[in-house]
């Protein structure tokens, strides 16, 4: 199914993201492929997980940040190649 990879987004786990976190980041963002602060205190986490109680947390663009250290049962990875 071409949705597959789509789908799996959300409702699993949330997924870690190399870009550092900052709440405000994309008032002032280019609008294409944004590569995400230079520093920060924590690093984003993006998509939707079982561990997340609001309806709006299951959407693929939802993000937040946390320490690189932090470690629970609803984060994790997705393991990816180049085309």
């Amino acid at each position: 199914m071409a949705f597959d990879g789509a789908v799996d987004m959300s409702g699993n786990v949330y997924e870690w993201v190399m870009d550092w976190y900052k709440a405000d980041y994309y008032r002032s963002a280019s609008a294409r492929n944004p590569k995400g602060p230079s520093s920060g205190h924590g690093r984003v986490v993006r998509g939707g997980s079982w561990g997340g109680s609001n309806p709006s947390d299951f959407r693929a663009a939802f993000r937040f940040g946390r320490k690189p250290v932090t470690t629970d049962d609803y984060l994790g990875f997705r393991c990816a190649k180049a085309p």
